[in-house]
């Protein structure tokens, strides 16, 4: 993976960063070694419309991704592990209308405080594989592992769409008008089903879930 710095962006034809290109072959970063200036950037990819790999945002100060405009799609290679598309903890940035793709990519979407999703866009093209948490919004919610009375408290009330496994275990679960309160208007869970050892009594919570389908991590795990 090659962050983007002056070096890389002055360097040789191996880069896939020549200017004038119309691809760029590889995995390419910004992050907070990126030394290139927002106007460089949009100067670099100008002409830059298809990225064969992966493009990974992380840890910088943009306030939005423009210098990206002209690319119109991430071409996956299929037998690479991890995910297409990464922006994680950029701590200033309020838009990816740059990053809107009409390709079916995995993702992860984290840790962006500023952050307002197009969750039409999102649910259409990039809800198969996915890690999206910690922005302004996160088009559903993803679950970790077992709700307990405390991690229940993370949950967004009025969840539409649930990723990852639904799992109540053990006298430490929520309560059944706690998991209405969340749960009750989710129509999606992409993700197991499991209650084991509770005091709960039916699964009313859950009672506008229409699919219950495959959830296949970046790690290539599935669930069903």
């Amino acid at each position: 993976m090659n962050s983007l710095t002056s070096a890389v962006a002055n360097g040789p034809a191996e880069y896939g960063l020549e200017l004038g290109r119309d691809r760029i072959i590889s995995t390419y970063t910004t992050d907070e070694s990126t030394d290139l200036t927002h106007e460089k950037l949009a100067e670099l990819f100008q002409n830059v419309d298809t990225i064969d790999g992966a493009l990974t945002i992380v840890n910088t100060s943009y306030r939005n991704v423009s210098f990206f405009k002209a690319i119109s799609r991430i071409r996956r290679n299929i037998e690479r592990i991890g995910y297409d598309l990464s922006i994680v903890n950029n701590t200033e940035l309020t838009s990816i209308d740059e990053l809107l793709f009409h390709d079916l990519l995995d993702v992860e979407i984290s840790d962006n405080p500023l952050l307002a999703l197009d969750c039409t866009h999102i649910i259409e093209y990039y809800s198969k594989v996915r890690r999206i948490q910690g922005n302004v919004n996160d088009c559903g919610c993803e679950l970790d592992g077992a709700l307990t009375q405390t991690t229940i408290l993370a949950v967004e009330d009025n969840c539409e769409l649930i990723y990852g496994d639904f799992i109540l275990s053990g006298k430490d679960t929520p309560s059944s008008d706690v998991l209405e309160q969340k749960f009750g208007k989710a129509t999606i869970l992409a993700g197991q089903l499991l209650v084991m050892d509770t005091d709960i009594v039916d699964l009313s919570f859950l009672g506008k879930v229409l699919i219950v389908e495959k959830y296949l991590t970046s790690t290539g795990r599935i669930s069903i």
